[in-house]
């Protein structure tokens, strides 16, 4: 009997262990899907639909209107998703548009900040959208 309980021990701590990793391995996937759906938000122009992917409080105050006269021409990560252990994740990417009132391409370096809320089990982008000027 007592050399069972190692034993039940250390199966205890490997099924831990690896439901904890499951569990980072479902959120890491849930971001690479929003992320990449995000940018295909952007880039096809589907600019209402970005508020989806902001935190609720943050909704109100985007100006929806002036983003309706970008055309996006390119979106490349630049730097791929870093997620750090209090579920905040970043990325850059660059963006290249056309403004519709001047016809000249442009392009930004956009810093995006996503974040992990445990309450929806989803991810909020937390950093403002990207300023087309």
């Amino acid at each position: 009997m007592p050399t069972i309980l190692p034993t039940l021990f250390l199966i205890v701590a490997v099924f831990t262990t690896s439901c904890a990793s499951l569990k980072e391995d479902r959120k890491a996937a849930a971001l690479e899907h929003i992320t990449y759906h995000y940018g295909q938000t952007l880039r096809w122009g589907y600019y209402d639909n970005l508020i989806g992917f902001l935190p609720p409080k943050q909704r109100a105050t985007i100006p929806l209107t002036a983003l309706r006269a970008i055309r996006i021409t390119a979106y490349e990560v630049i730097q791929p998703l870093v997620i750090n252990p209090a579920d905040v994740a970043t990325q850059q990417v660059r963006i290249d548009y056309v403004h519709s009132d001047h016809q000249r391409l442009k392009s930004l370096i956009d810093r995006q900040e996503w974040r992990y809320d445990t309450t929806q089990a989803t991810w909020w982008r937390t950093s403002p959208l990207p300023n087309f000027d």
